[in-house]
Order: C-alpha cells, then sequence, then structure tokens
C-alpha cells in the first residue's frame, strides 16, 4: 500500500506541476496584454514571431497532456491485466515527450538564429542601444544605470 501512496503522490505531483506551468503560461500570456512587441519580437521578423507563438502555445498542450497521461498511466493503467496496452500507451507518452523536445530544440535553433542575425547587422553596437533607440513611441524605457 505505501508504494501505491508514493506513487499516486509523485503522479499527482507531476500533474500538478504540468497543469501549473500551463496555466501560468496563459495567465502570464494574458496579463500582459501587449499591444507592443517586446524587446525580442523586436528582433525577430513577424513570421519568426508567429511561429514561436504557435510553438510554445502547442508545446504547453504537450505538457498538459503528458502530464495528465503520466496521472493516468500510473494510477488507472494495469500492466498485468493489458502488458501490451502498458507498453503501447508509454511509447506514446514517450513520444510526446520526444517531440516537446524538439519544439525546445527548434526554439532553441531560432533564438540562436536571431541573435546571429541581430550580430551581423549590428557588429559594434550594444543591444541595449539598440533596443532603445527602437522602443515603441509610447513608452519610456529607462536604461538599468538610472537612479530615482
Amino acid at each position: 500500500m505505501i508504494s501505491t501512496t508514493i506513487e499516486f503522490v509523485f503522479s499527482a505531483g507531476i500533474l500538478g506541476l504540468g497543469l501549473s506551468i500551463a496555466v501560468a503560461y496563459v495567465l502570464v500570456g494574458r496579463s500582459s496584454g501587449a499591444t507592443e512587441p517586446g524587446w525580442w519580437d523586436r528582433l525577430d521578423t513577424p513570421e519568426g514571431v508567429r511561429i514561436r507563438a504557435h510553438r510554445r502555445s502547442f508545446g504547453m498542450v504537450i505538457v498538459v497532456v503528458v502530464s495528465t497521461a503520466t496521472f493516468l498511466g500510473i494510477n488507472v493503467l494495469d500492466p498485468i491485466s493489458g502488458p501490451r496496452q502498458f507498453g503501447y500507451y508509454w511509447l506514446i507518452v514517450l513520444f510526446m515527450v520526444m517531440w516537446l523536445c524538439a519544439l525546445a530544440l527548434a526554439d532553441i535553433r531560432q533564438t540562436l538564429r536571431v541573435h546571429r542575425r541581430w550580430r551581423v547587422r549590428h557588429s559594434g553596437a550594444s543591444l541595449e542601444r539598440y533596443l532603445q533607440a527602437h522602443a515603441p513611441s509610447s513608452t519610456t524605457r529607462r536604461s538599468s544605470g538610472d537612479s530615482q
């Protein structure tokens, strides 16, 4: 009975972590309400920003599905009554985790590409000066060295 309790607590923790990450992602995205693009979005093309947003949203869907599937797989599925189905189930979950890793690697690749493109275009210029020069006119930005 102890191992069952430990398994339940472990799987509930994974489910809670996955759902809390997804909820935080949605709440932060909605609470920002940004009509102006963020500093990183100004460095990338509009198409790149759209692709990154779709990729990250899809990643959050996969996180929710994997965390829910982990909870159900540990607590509901019985490996004794259907070992083949149990194995297929965990292979599907593993495939989704690998897909999530592939999305993360694609995001890293795009980030490096944007950074490299910026360095080539603006060799010698600091990122902070560039962002201050291209700041939206409706907001005032302060540099990190300013005091009140």
